[in-house]
């Protein structure tokens, strides 16, 4: 199970900027399709993931 948290200030920013709710946002980790790569372009590792969500919009 996972165990989300996130600092409301930076998802009130997150939703004016990309329409976009953490509380939508986290459905991804839910989808059995879901794919995650390692990113090395951050300067941190850097995980990926892409999904599907109920509300039709991309994340």
């Amino acid at each position: 199970m996972y165990d989300f948290e996130w600092d409301e200030n930076k998802n009130n920013i997150n939703r004016a900027k990309h329409k976009i709710d953490f509380m939508d946002a986290i459905q991804v980790f839910f989808d059995e399709r879901r794919l995650s790569k390692l990113d090395r372009e951050y300067y941190q590792s850097h995980i990926s993931t892409k999904g599907e969500q109920e509300r039709a919009c991309d994340i």
